[in-house]
């Protein structure tokens, strides 16, 4: 048994090679996919790009089915940002402000500048991505060309090693600057921070205000001095003198807890998901955007989203006029030329719908060819561990393997209990199954389904079944299949407790039947909660025990079900299945589990005492963490059955020594009482 042991373990170990060289081929193929895709687009994007700024009038194939009105070049709209009659004027500004997310970030003064943008592209390099915005010659700002980009280098696996962003130091006009404005103060108010409390006249001054344009300024500045951030961004820091005398305090060093720092991560966390969002839902959907747009009307604060929370513009544009290259949503408000090059760009836009379902297609293939790939490594991995025995029975040749890979993850700290090891030790394997009969996710139904199956042996003496199956469905997040969030679940197939041995109830003393923290609760409808040690029931509660579940499952399939063996490695445990007697072990922290668990109906939803809970049982689980590594082989917990057969020979010392001071302690006793004729009482 030690030598198949071992020998399995050896070939567990090179699945690791099988693993990496799944992962190099995968990403390899994606690479090419996404590169044949961008060449594809390519030439649509360009053709865009000279329909919008009108370098190139549309064809007669573009036109063909257009049955709306004419017009020579040279009488159309006269847009400021293009030549008169040519293009599509303000095309790239309605097509900002027709994303709902993007729409926030801008200002009525930002609106101006952008509408002298002619082109927004997607640059793919092989590290990262970078986003270009090219602007003609406008009064805001030199520069022709607005970067923003992020550069990652990755490991085998695909996980970032280093990180660093490009951005473009904007060169303001004099006077210009979208990032500040300027304000006039009254002479009374001058006054009030004037020395000895002298009036001064009014003067004007320079005050932060948002701006979309701030995606382009390096975030890479901020932790730095103040004086040298304010040279990109004036308003980095704030106006508080006080802030600029902290953060040049702080500029050795950096502590992660300064303003600096936090203003930088947040900078950095919204610029991504911006960053994103130009790259997966404006570049490649340009003129849908452009046709659901917001500005409606003459643009006057009728706009679907906020312009950045600029209520203040509202009352004052500083001499800014509102634009807009849209009549209110109606195609055939526009000027004759501008409805032919709206019509060639819809042509063009049905191109680049087809060129990007093709890609998906293409992704959701090579998805589905990594889930085959790796179910086939599963199995393979499950006849290498499962054999049969001479007299027909099965055994793990490598007892305890997936018990002590799930004890080895962080997301089971609350729910893999002591009382379950021995349910857990009959567990043959782990499978997290994704669904690829489905159809592609798609706007109408943006979801995933998957579904975990734990296999057990025959002869579990607590239920009757040797599968237990839970199924998922998720919900791509903003589009992404890598990005899921939880929407549902149903208990396809859970355990058929046997008569007394339901691991989901306790007995207390009273006799009374309580709920039990449990990783089998997973598999009861309506038990979440449980299943996490998650005290309370009010809405709180439910989504703490969710994330505990999406944080599991995820843990599942890029570790557990990918890389078990070092998993198994990390946990020292006995082969040995676990006593009877260690059912209640997990009561060692307080035994107040049951109790919680069973007053959760009483929590109410206030969120004070859900937070209370919240933090109890994140105690409990810390006790849970730490008992955890603890070596339960030789030498570890005295409740292992393998340490008190070691150790029987210090226990019969110990038991011969107490019986010798026993009789010499009596002998003493005698003396004394013959001596003082204490005997005679």
């Amino acid at each position: 048994m030690a030598n198949e042991k071992a020998s399995v373990l050896k070939l567990l170990a090179q699945e690791q090679v099988q693993v990496k060289a799944i992962f190099e081929h995968l990403g390899a193929e994606g690479k090419r996919l996404l590169e044949e895709h961008l060449a594809e687009r390519e030439p649509l994007l360009v053709r865009r790009f000279e329909l919008v700024t009108g370098s190139s009038e549309p064809t007669e194939e573009e036109l063909k089915g257009y049955d709306g009105p004419r017009a020579d070049a040279g009488k159309g709209s006269g847009a400021k940002a293009l030549a008169p009659g040519k293009g599509l004027p303000y095309f790239w500004l309605n097509a900002l402000c027709g994303h709902d997310t993007i729409s926030e970030q801008i200002t009525r003064r930002d609106r101006q500048a952008l509408g002298y943008c002619t082109d927004v592209r997607f640059v793919k390099g092989a590290r990262g991505m970078l986003i270009e915005f090219h602007f003609c010659e406008n009064p805001f700002f030199d520069n022709s060309v607005l970067r923003k980009g992020i550069y990652v280098h990755t490991d085998v696996s695909g996980r970032p090693i280093d990180v660093r962003e490009e951005a473009t130091e904007i060169e303001w006009k004099e006077g210009q600057s979208l990032l500040v404005k300027e304000t006039r103060r009254s002479g009374k108010q001058a006054g009030k921070k004037g020395k000895k409390g002298e009036a001064e006249p009014g003067r004007r001054r320079v005050k932060a205000c948002p701006s979309f344009f701030r995606f382009f300024t390096p975030i890479s500045i901020l932790p730095g001095a103040a004086a040298r951030g304010r040279a990109h961004d004036p308003t980095a820091f704030g106006e508080e003198d006080e802030v600029e005398e902290e953060e040049e305090e702080a500029e050795e060093g950096e502590p992660p807890g300064s303003r600096a720092h936090k203003l930088a991560m947040r900078r950095k966390e919204g610029d991504g998901k911006t960053l994103n969002l130009m790259v997966k839902q404006v570049v490649p959907r340009a003129v849908h955007l452009y046709l659901g747009g917001p500005l409606m009307g003459d643009g006057r604060g009728k706009r679907k989203s906020g312009g950045g929370g600029d209520d203040e513009d509202d009352e004052d544009d500083d001499g800014f006029e509102v634009v807009s290259g849209a009549a209110g949503g109606d195609v055939n408000a526009l000027p004759p030329h501008a409805q032919t090059v709206l019509h060639a760009l819809k042509v063009v836009q049905d191109g680049i719908d087809a060129a990007c379902l093709k890609f998906k297609v293409a992704k959701y293939e090579l998805k589905a060819e990594e889930e085959r790939r790796r179910q086939a490594m599963a199995e393979a991995r499950r006849k290498l561990l499962l054999r049969t025995g001479t007299d027909g029975g099965q055994y793990m040749a490598v007892p305890n393997f997936w018990m002590r890979a799930l004890r080895a993850l962080d997301s089971t700290v609350d729910c893999v209990q002591r009382r379950d090891e021995r349910a857990l030790a009959y567990l043959s394997d782990v499978r997290l199954r994704w669904d690829f009969d489905r159809p592609l996710p798609s706007a109408d139904d943006p979801t995933r389904a998957a579904t975990l199956e734990l296999s057990f042996l025959p002869g579990c003496p607590y239920f009757a079944n040797t599968l237990l199956r839970k199924r998922y469905v998720f919900r791509c997040v903003g589009g992404s299949w890598s990005r899921l969030a939880h929407e549902s679940s149903e208990v396809l197939e859970g355990p058929q407790w046997l008569e007394g041995r339901d691991l989901t109830v306790k007995t207390g003393p009273n006799g009374k039947e309580r709920p039990a923290a449990t990783l089998f609760a997973l598999f009861k409808p309506g038990a979440l909660r449980q299943a996490f040690d998650i005290v309370g029931d009010g809405r709180a509660a439910q989504v703490e025990a969710t994330k505990a579940e999406e944080a599991l499952l995820n843990d599942i399939q890029s570790k557990l079900v990918v890389r078990p063996r070092p998993l198994y490695d990390a946990v020292d445990m006995d082969d040995e299945l676990p006593e009877e007697g260690d059912d209640d072990e997990s009561d060692e922290d307080g035994g107040d589990d049951e109790e919680d668990l069973d007053d959760a109906d009483g929590e109410g939803d206030g969120g004070e005492g859900e937070g209370a809970a919240g933090r109890q049982a994140a105690t409990r689980g810390s006790g849970r963490r730490a008992r955890r590594t603890k070596p339960a082989a030789v030498g570890g917990s005295g409740g292992s059955p393998l340490f008190r057969l070691q150790n029987w020979p210090l226990l019969l010392l110990l038991a011969v020594v107490a019986v010798t001071i026993a009789f010499v302690f009596a002998d003493q006793v005698a003396v004394v009482r013959s001596r003082f004729g204490f005997d005679k009482w």
